[in-house]
């Protein structure tokens, strides 16, 4: 796994106590980079914007409960049944799940985390690759990811770059917008 172990930095990042736990172990996550900031926020304003005034709801840095053995803190979350909460932590499949890759992260991202949020029953789920301005967009169908198709944020021939959200009627995202002010 090439996530960081915390006891491995935790002089490094004393604190800083973002954690997840990951197949029983309890693993470290290391602060984001500046562009994984950005294009984070990015997605946040459009879908607090989207879903402001309707009953679904943004989540960042929440726990979301997998399994026993997954705790899991995605980048972004969207979940529009409000029982789904339980004492701040996400215990049930929300709608959206958004992982922003990181370095340390990306395997898991696409490996191990995007399994486990299949068999949790997390609808669609989306891999935003920062390095190369592209979205992975799958959705859960018969209890397995198929993907829909990769948006890149750089128009090419014969290319989306505009992911209408199959889960919310009328939201539309260019993909341009996830990667403004991302260098």
């Amino acid at each position: 796994m090439s996530n960081l172990l915390k006891q491995d930095y935790e002089d490094f990042y004393e604190d800083y106590d973002r954690e997840e736990i990951i197949d029983g172990q309890i693993v470290a996550m290391a602060p984001a980079r500046a562009e994984h900031g950005v294009a984070t926020a990015n997605l946040i304003a459009i879908l607090w914007n989207y879903f402001k005034g309707k009953p679904c709801r943004v989540y960042t840095d929440t726990i979301m409960v997998v399994s026993e053995k997954d705790k899991f803190a995605p980048d972004i979350m969207v979940a529009c049944n409000p029982a789904i909460a339980l004492n701040g932590d996400i215990i049930s499949p929300p709608d959206l799940v958004v992982e922003v890759l990181s370095r340390s992260t990306t395997k898991l991202d696409r490996g191990y985390k995007k399994d486990a949020y299949e068999k949790h029953g997390v609808r669609e789920y989306w891999i935003v690759d920062v390095g190369n301005k592209t979205v992975e967009v799958f959705h859960l169908r018969d209890g397995k990811y198929a993907l829909d198709y990769i948006y890149m944020a750089e128009s090419r021939r014969e290319t989306i770059t505009k992911i209408k959200v199959s889960n919310f009627d009328g939201l539309i995202i260019d993909v341009q917008d996830i990667f403004m002010n991302v260098i």
